[in-house]
């Protein structure tokens, strides 16, 4: 006896066993008015409901019922490619960020400090004030914005490579006695350098 092998992945051939999968996917209606809708016919509302389970116990419904779940599951939730992305583009764009990426010379020889959409390295800017200075009295009255930038701690940079490294296993439980530690003390240093770089940073801004 030939047997075919099942491809949950696969919509099933009867059009009305994919329609109730379907259905019974949205989960708005129960399991014999999702039988009812799909387009199998039958004499009342009774008959569907002893039908309906019958139906829903088949091995192939309840595999394409399951397999279409995770499909649903998998969309919403970020997977791990994804989440290293995400990462990454934290420890790249915080942890290398400079303050020479928002200066701009005006024509007057001006400098002022610039983020806008264009911008580079988006996630190091954690917000961007705007205030009106005014200087001189009567006609020497004179008014100028100034764009106040405060950039995402450099200790972001850290956790987030930090976060990588636990992802990719780089940090092993079967590390010897006291290593965790010592891990734990060179982050700490890393954080004091990080700090006294983010303030250099801002006193030569």
């Amino acid at each position: 006896m030939k047997t075919t092998e099942l491809d949950p992945s696969k919509p099933l051939k009867d059009g009305r066993e994919e329609n109730f999968v379907k259905l019974l996917l949205e989960a708005k209606k129960c399991d014999y008015e999702c039988y009812m809708e799909a387009g199998f016919k039958v004499k009342n509302k009774t008959v569907a409901q002893s039908a309906a389970p019958r139906l829903f116990g088949k091995v192939r419904i309840s595999a394409r019922l399951n397999w279409l779940k995770q499909q649903a599951m998998d969309k919403t939730i970020a997977g791990l490619i994804e989440r290293k992305q995400f990462l990454t583009k934290i420890l790249r764009e915080v942890g290398g960020r400079e303050t020479s990426d928002y200066v701009v010379f005006d024509k007057d020889g001006t400098v002022r400090l610039v983020f806008d959409k264009d911008s580079p390295r988006q996630k190091a800017i954690q917000s961007v004030k705007t205030r009106v200075e005014i200087r001189g009295e009567g006609e020497e009255k004179q008014e100028s914005y100034v764009n106040e930038i405060r950039f995402t701690p450099f200790s972001d940079a850290l956790t987030a490579c930090d976060q990588l490294n636990k992802l990719d296993g780089s940090y092993k439980e079967t590390a010897a006695p006291g290593m965790e530690a010592f891990l734990a003390g060179m982050r700490g240093r890393c954080r004091n350098i990080l700090d006294v770089a983010k303030e250099n940073m801002q006193k030569a801004g």
